[in-house]
């Protein structure tokens, strides 16, 4: 399994334990959102992954985006799953099978209106950085 894919799966198992996940998404996150999905739930957004290394270190920075969707009136569930994920990122060090995990951040949060006028949309960027064995 390459890294990126170990990332996400440990991330997919992460978000399916916070309690904001569970309780006000239903435990819904989707890599690929079905259509008709119910609201609100968490999605997996872009990623990409950055050389980091220097000298005779080889290491990566991937960056991956998790979104968050709702239909409630107001922002107010949107803000309140997008923090709950972000608590419980920042709180937590993955391990991957063969590789380091030297750090993981949460630089960037965000809660948008989106086009479409009715969809609250939350905007959470993961950093985590890699030593490649």
């Amino acid at each position: 399994m390459n890294i990126s894919e170990e990332l996400q799966r440990y991330l997919y198992a992460k978000l399916r334990t916070v309690p904001e996940v569970l309780t006000l998404a239903g435990g819904r996150v989707y890599d690929r959102v079905p259509d008709n999905a119910t609201f609100p739930y968490v999605s997996f957004g872009p990623s990409d992954i950055v050389d980091d290394g220097a000298e005779c270190i080889e290491a990566e920075t991937h960056t991956i985006q998790l979104d968050v969707w709702s239909r409630a009136v107001g922002k107010g569930e949107c803000k309140n799953i997008t923090d709950g994920v972000k608590k419980a990122l920042i709180r937590d060090m993955p391990t991957i099978s063969d590789n380091a995990i030297v750090e993981m951040t949460v630089p960037y949060c965000q809660v948008v209106t989106d086009p479409d006028g009715l969809t609250s949309h939350g905007i959470i960027q993961v950093e985590i950085k890699v030593e490649i064995a």
